[in-house]
Order: C-alpha cells, then structure tokens, then sequence
C-alpha cells in the first residue's frame, strides 16, 4: 500500500501525522558559524546539540539537506533585480561560471514525536468514515498531505479507493498543538532561542526532495505561511489553517537496484542516488577535530543529505541494555571470529563496556542510525561523488551499501520515517558522539542571492553577496573593510563591489588618495559620473565654510578642518590658535557670506581685539598660513565663492581624485610630526570626505549608496576622522548607505584612544595579503580565528582576490573572488597613468554642492 512507502497522512501547520496516528512536530534548527572559529566557539555549537540530548528522552529524526538551486532559478532572480546592461553582463558570466559550481544551502531540521494523550493509539481508533471527506477537512480548516512514491496521482487514486478516507479527531489535533508549544519552548532553551517551526512550504519540500536529489528541484507549490484562523475555545486560543489544500508530491518511478535508486520522472529526468550507512565508527569520537558530519556535508563540492534516526534512553534504563549486549557480543565472538564473519552489532556491543561507567552517574544513552545520501543527474557523475564521499569518511566511520535495502534507505529520509532500517546499523553511544559531529556547525558564506561574488576555496561553493541584506534583513551595518597590502587584489575587489552596487541602480561617492586608482570605474560609468580633482584647470574652488546650510553644522565642519590643518585639535591643542580659531568662526557665522576672504577678515579683526600679545601673534601667524594658499595651484580651491558652486546630485558616481596632494606615509602615522603640506593634505581629505557625505545624505533613502574610502587609515589616524568615521557607519542604515574602507594594515580597525570598536559597526570583513607578524597578529585577533594555525604563512601565501572573508552573521570562510564578466580582471587591475598630460585628458568640470 502506498502508505506503507510514505509515512505521512496529514500535516497541519508544522505537526504531522503518520499512518500509525502518532504525532510529529518539525523544527529548523539555527545554524551557526564553525569554520575558523576558536576552539571555544566550536564547542558552543557542538554543546548546543549535546545539551537537548541530554534534556530528551525518546526517539526522534535529525536531517541535514542541501536545497539545490538551479541556473534556471538563480539567473531568473539574478535578471529581476536590474535591467542595466552592466548587471546583464554580470548575469551571463555568472551562469556560464555555475555551470563549473553547484549553489545549494543547507537545511537542518528536527522532527520529534508529540507525546499525546491518545497518540499511542492506533490511527484506526481515532479514525472514522466520512463520506463527505472533502467538506469536513474544509469545515475544520485542515491541511491535508497526500504523497506517493511510485506513480503519482493513480497511486493517489487507488490509495483512496481502498476506504482510508478518514478523518483526525478534534482531540488528536488540539492536543498536538498544545505539546508542540510546550516542545518549543524547551528546544529554544537548548538552542539559544534559535529555533523556527517548519513552514508548510518547507514540509513540501521535505517530503519532495528525495524523488529529486541531483537534480533540479521543481518550485514549491505551498506559500512559507498560510492563511490562518484564529479562534478561542474555553480560554484557549487556536491557530488554524483557513483553507485545506491537497498536493502531489511527485509523480516517478521508483527503481531499486541491488545497491542504489533510480527515480525516473516523467520529463525524461532519472535522478540517480547513493543511500549509504555509517557503520564501524572509529574510536574517540567525542571532541573537536571528529566532526563526522560537518566535514562531508560542508568541504565537498557536491550536495550530501544526512539522516540520524535517534533515541535518547535515560542511564538507568540504558545500563541494563549494554549489559545485554555486551554478553550476547561476547557469546558469538569466537564463534563468528573463526570464520572473519564479525557482525558489526557485535563488535558494537563489545565496544560498550566504557559507556557503562557513565550511565551509572546519569549519563543517557543514544542508540543512533545514520544514513547518507546524493545524487547526480548521471550515473557515471554519481560513482565519482560516491567515492569522493567515501574517501572524505575515512577516519570517522565507514559508508556501506546494505545489499537489497537501497529502498529502505531511501525511505529513512521522510519525515516521521522510522523502524524501517536493520538494527543492524544501530549505534549506542553517549551523546557526545552526536554532538561532536557538529550537526549545526555550517561553512556558509555570503547571502542567498545578489550577483556572484566568488567561490569558497575548499568546496568550490559559489558565494553571492547582497549588499543591502544586512541593512534591510538583517538589522546590522552594511559596510565593509577590505584589508591588504598592494597587490592582494583589495582595490580590484572594492571596484567590483561597487560596480555592481552602480548596476543596481545605487549611486556612490569614491574618494581616491592614490595615483588616480580609480579612473577605471569612472571611465566605465563616464557617462553618469564626475571626476573630482583641486587645483586651478580642475576647477575645483569651493567655500569650506558653507559645506551645509545650518550654521550649526557648516561651522562645525569648518572647525574640524582648521583643527587638522592648524594642529590645534584634540591632544594637540594650542591654546591661544583654539581661542582665535573659535573668536573668528563666531564672527564669521553672524556674517551673510561663509567664505575664505570672509573668514580671514575675522580673524584680522579677532587679531585687533586681541587681550595679549601671543593672542595677536597667533591670528597674524593663521592669516599668513591661510592668505598663501590663495597662490597654490592647488590648496587655492579653498578660495571659492558661494556662487561657484554648483550641485553634483545628478551624478550616479563621483571619483574624487586626491594625487595632487602629499599625504603623510604609513610610516608616519602621529600628526605631530606631518609637515605642512601633507597636514593639508589630510584636512582635504577630511573636507572632501564632508562634501561626500552631503551629497549622499540628499539622495532618496531607497537608493542604495556607497561611500568608498581608500588609505581609509588616513581619516582614522586624527580624532575628527574617526568621529566622522564612526558617524557614517551610525548613519548607514537609516540612509541606506554603505562605507566601504581601504586598508593595508589591520591595526586601524582596531580600538584608538576613544575606545571606537570599527569591528563591531562593520558587516564584511575581507583580509587578503599580509605580512608582518604584527598585521597577521591584529587580523587574527579582529577575526577571532583559533590558534592552532600557522597564520604568517597563511596570510602570505594569500593574493590576487584570495583570502579570509567575514560575513555579516559573523561566518568566515576562505575565498576567492571571482571578477565577472572576465574582461574586469583586466580593467581593474590596470594602473592608470600618472603623467601631468594624462591626468588633463581626464579632468571634467567639477559641480560642487552648495548645501
């Protein structure tokens, strides 16, 4: 009968029920970042798992799924998201790169029976005839579940046709919603509060996924959430679906061969499948490096589904169990020896001596199977995958094929599926054993969709990045610091981000400290953008004092740019310039006109009003500093006039290029001892940092927007350019705008005299090359990375867009970005020109913001 294949009659929300009228709840289990975590953290994970083990009792499923994603699928949501002809591009080259690399995400799910009052009764007691099935399950609202293994929708047929349409007690229904809050609550214990009850969706493809492994998988035909019906029934409340519906799950053949499955559907697709069991498990399975499962399902660069059926039996219930065994083992050991024909029960049983002691102090006993399974679209592909997954066991247990069960196997992946399997591949073991598989561990990197940013190097898994999510989903910063020496492919992959960011209709403000690196993402958008540069042909004179309309804020704007220009701010203060600085700005903001000329008028009548000498000498000494710079082909930008400046708001993309200027080197990184010209230098990086944030700040909040700044350590090297820093990261999210820093050494993210913490306002992390020790120190240190690695050869051998990457939700991976279409690789990573003729052919005239 088609039930005996497919457990389940009947779901409701996340509850199901099986044939023998048993109850079951479905959870998805949070997933948490294992890979290149600290000692301390992995074991976290692994005793999240441990820790409801101990706290359970009875029997219950565990599955581990890939949810594969097809092109078709990931270039119909890649192509809805821009029509622009860049992002276009980027989606042909990215599906002719997924040919090469299978996307999938993995599932976890736990499925535990709800203990009812009535559910160890047989589902025909709790049964009764209907005629009118249809129209009871519409009256009570119920979600009905039909699903075959063989044929489809006849075997649908014929199954009704033998007189099980049959209704579920009210009693059945409302006892297992009430188990299952209570259920729920006590998994939240154990898992941090992380648990999700499964979707009607997700029970569909539960239930669909094994006739499709290996190949692409159809859309689900269920909403994640139904229309529900809330009513209220003697102080209780119930949720209940409004609306029945009634599904195919499939409709294939199911061919069993004498070690493996054919699924054959009728588009001509055969899904070929390998169901192996664990056996012979090696010994020592109990701590850290012995992660049977995390290892196969997250290092290889193909799907593997995992399946433990359990049983959690208290100490001393179990006790007397081994004792059993153990002496039974024991009896047939010799005979069995002489022949080399140990059952594997047996040399189970012998090897349960050592649990014994710990049951004795309360320890409970978990007798597990386990199963894995994959798939391929051709058999030949599915042989490779099979030894690939073998090979990678080794060590940890051995994959067999039982001979004439492949169809058990098969089975043992449905939910509420249990008792089908031999007993032969049962396993005692303490639940350590389980645990330390890290059955939430997970190496996912990156977010579900966005444009394909490169691939995790030991699994080939390709991974996208969405640089609104975290902004828009996640509630977090959507910045990021990309960190490594020159070389290490840091400014080629800030390029690719914001292209693509451009492509989605975003718009951005990059400011450029280095010779001209940047022209080749202005030359790709010349057509909506602006190349910024000070100097005389640049035109590029503006106000530094009108760099907003609210006094309040130009002002203090101006004053941040006087103080790293003078010197005169934070620690570094001088008296006597911070009084004539502070008289002369008073004096400048009741005035109509927020100039230059202005100002040093303020600062002459400051002068005159001076209480002492020094007073006097020091506003003499700002006029003379300021007054020559009107005569600098440069730093004379600094003497526009409020009626030159123009807006840059139509502008997609505004490079502002900074190489006429001096900065000070890496090497020099205290203030005190910057010379004039790069103090300058630094105070126009600062302003033109200012004029970058105006112009995003005026933009819709919907558009998305960059801010890219490169020697990012430049800013964060002076109290005001961490503090506007700091202000742009705290601004990200309400204006849905992402900081995207430059850095060569990691020790500027790192905490300054203000006790900043950069680290915590960013979403990704991304080191590439480094060094020195003390750069490999502070990188390991930022990423929390464990210490049993040699990281200075690590990070040295890193280049060219490979390297350590941290998500938002803190997962780290080793990756490899991939530059797509190809013909970026080399337009990024050309180093533009930096001759005085050159750089005139690519001067535009400049529109400054009037605010």
């Amino acid at each position: 009968m088609a039930h005996k294949l497919f457990p389940a009659m009947y779901w409701e929300d996340n509850r199901i029920f099986d044939v023998e009228g048993q109850a079951w709840g479905v959870y998805k289990l949070p997933q948490f970042p294992y890979e290149f975590r600290a000692e301390t953290e992995r074991l976290a994970v692994s005793d999240r798992f441990e820790r409801f083990l101990h706290n359970y009792t009875g029997k219950g499923m565990l599955l581990s799924l890939s949810k594969q994603l097809s092109r078709q699928q990931l270039e119909q949501q890649m192509r809805a998201r821009s029509s622009h002809p860049v992002w276009q591009e980027h989606v042909d080259a990215a599906m002719t790169e997924l040919k090469y690399r299978l996307a999938y995400e993995r599932r976890v799910y736990l499925i535990l029976p709800l203990r009812t009052s009535t559910a160890n009764l047989r589902l025909d007691q709790l049964l009764t005839d209907s005629n009118a099935w249809k129209e009871t399950l519409k009256k009570a609202g119920r979600q009905v579940m039909n699903g075959i293994m063989d044929v489809g929708q006849s075997a649908l047929d014929a199954f009704l046709r033998q007189g099980t349409q049959k209704e579920l007690s009210e009693e059945l229904l409302q006892a297992a919603y009430s188990v299952d809050r209570q259920l729920m609550a006590k998994l939240n214990g154990a898992m941090s509060g992380k648990v999700e009850r499964a979707t009607p969706a997700e029970l569909e493809w539960l239930h669909r996924k094994p006739y499709f492994r290996g190949i692409e998988e159809p859309q689900s035909v269920l909403p994640e959430q139904l229309p529900v019906l809330v009513s209220t029934k003697q102080n209780t409340t119930v949720i209940r679906p409004l609306r029945t519906s009634m599904l195919q799950i499939a409709e294939a053949d199911v061919v069993e061969d004498l070690f493996r499955i054919r699924v054959q559907h009728p588009n001509q697709q055969t899904s070929y499948q390998s169901v192996m069991a664990l056996s012979n498990f090696a010994e020592g399975i109990e701590d850290l490096g012995n992660e049977w499962l995390y290892e196969p399902l997250e290092k290889l660069d193909f799907p593997v589904d995992a399946c433990i059926h359990f049983e959690v039996i208290p100490g001393h219930v179990a006790r007397a169990k081994v004792h059993r065994k153990k002496g039974a083992a024991e009896d047939q050991w010799d005979e069995l020896a002489k022949d080399g024909d140990v059952e594997l029960d047996v040399e189970d049983g012998l090897a349960d001596a050592p649990i014994s002691a710990k049951l004795k102090e309360g320890m409970p006993l978990v007798e597990f199977q386990s199963f894995m399974a994959i798939g391929a679209d051709n058999e030949h592909k599915l042989l490779e995958r099979e030894e690939q997954l073998i090979n990678q066991m080794d060590g940890y247990a051995r994959l067999v094929h039982p001979q004439g069960d492949a169809r058990a196997l098969l089975q043992a992946f449905f939910p509420c599926f249990t008792g089908g399997v031999h007993s032969t591949w049962k396993v005692p073991a303490e639940p350590r054993v389980v645990a330390c598989a890290a059955p939430l561990g997970t190496s996912t990197l990156g977010d579900p969709s966005g444009f394909l940013f490169g691939h995790l190097i030991h699994s080939g898994k390709p991974v996208f990045m969405d640089p609104e999510r975290p902004m828009r989903v996640l509630n977090h910063s959507g910045s990021m610091a990309l960190i490594g020496v020159t070389g290490s492919g840091k400014s080629m992959t800030m390029k690719n981000i914001t292209d693509k960011l451009l492509a989605l209709s975003g718009i951005g403000y990059v400011l450029d400290p280095k010779k001209d690196e940047y022209f080749s993402l202005y030359q790709r958008w010349e057509k909506d953008a602006y190349w910024l540069r000070y100097g005389r042909e640049a035109e590029a004179a503006f106000t530094p004092f009108h760099l907003a309309t609210d006094a309040r804020d130009a002002r203090a704007i101006a004053q941040g740019w006087l103080g790293i220009l003078l010197n005169i701010s934070g620690s570094r203060e001088d008296r006597y310039a911070a009084i004539v600085v502070n008289a002369a700005l008073n004096k400048l903001y009741q005035t109509q006109s927020w100039d230059m000329e202005s100002f040093l008028a303020c600062v002459a009548r400051v002068g005159e009003e001076g209480e002492n000498e020094k007073e006097r000498q020091t506003a003499a000494l700002i006029r003379r500093i300021l007054d020559q710079f009107r005569h600098d082909p440069v730093a004379q930008c600094v003497f526009g006039q409020d009626e030159a400046n123009h807006t840059l708001a139509e502008a997609k993309l505004v490079v502002q290029s900074l190489r006429n200027l001096e900065f000070p080197d890496r090497s020099m990184p205290d203030p005190d001892k910057w010379r004039e010209p790069q103090r300058f230098a630094v105070s126009m990086l600062y302003l033109s940092t200012q004029i970058g944030l105006r112009k995003l700040m005026e933009a819709d909040s919907v558009i998305p927007k960059f801010f890219l700044i490169d020697e990012a350590w430049i800013l964060r090297s002076i109290p005001e350019g961490r503090e506007l820093i700091n202000r742009i990261l705290l601004l990200g999210r309400a204006l849905n705008l992402i900081l995207v820093l430059g850095i060569q050494n990691p020790d500027v993210l790192l905490p300054k005299h203000e006790n900043d913490d950069l680290t915590a306002n960013l979403g990704w992390l991304m080191f590439f090359t480094l060094e020195s020790n003390v750069q490999v120190r502070h990188a390991v240190q930022i990423l929390h990375l464990p210490d049993d690695e040699d990281w200075q050869k690590v990070f040295s051998e890193f280049g060219n867009g490979h390297g350590l990457v941290r998500n938002p939700e803190g997962h780290v991976g080793e990756l490899q970005v991939d530059l797509l279409p190809e013909t970026l690789k080399e337009a990024f990573s050309t180093t533009p020109g930096g001759t005085e003729t050159e750089g005139k052919t690519r001067q535009r005239k400049v529109r400054l913001q009037r605010a």
